[in-house]
């Protein structure tokens, strides 16, 4: 392809990927996806869907480059590597729901008795602070003791 001039050139989309990639390298670097001829370890060529990323080269007077791998060749790495985070996931969402409830199980009953406790406590404080005060103007002969 030296010498060959692709500003014309699309893919079966009819995406002017040269165009493309040197709009995306003079917008500071960046991504196209395209369709393009793969060569086959056979020999013949296939059109396979390829992405590029393109970056303007500095003070090299408009010069860009531009590099790219087709979908397929990643496909089983990704594959792979999603199944492995699919799978850490999974275990994980288990293990975090199976804490929350046992946490829920085992806090909820301690907060509950803390809590009663406290509202006992604040009911018998209430109790003798009324009495108290209805001994002091009159109302009762007798002041009940704190327990």
């Amino acid at each position: 392809m030296i010498g060959t001039d692709l500003h014309n050139a699309k893919d079966e989309n009819g995406i002017f990927y040269v165009r493309e990639l040197y709009q995306r390298a003079l917008d500071k670097g960046g991504f196209v996806t395209f369709h393009f001829t793969k060569p086959q370890p056979n020999g013949e060529n296939t059109i396979a869907e390829k992405t590029a990323y393109s970056y303007l080269i500095p003070n090299a007077d408009d010069l860009w480059i531009s590099t790219g791998v087709y979908k397929d060749t990643l496909e089983p790495y990704i594959d792979r590597s999603l199944e492995e985070l699919l799978s850490f996931f999974s275990k994980s969402f288990f293990k975090t729901v199976l804490f929350s409830i046992i946490f829920i199980l085992i806090i909820i009953p301690f907060i509950f008795i803390f809590y009663r406790n406290l509202i006992v406590g604040v009911q018998g404080i209430d109790a003798n602070i009324t009495s108290f005060f209805n001994f002091i103007n009159h109302k009762t002969k007798n002041v009940s003791t704190i327990e």
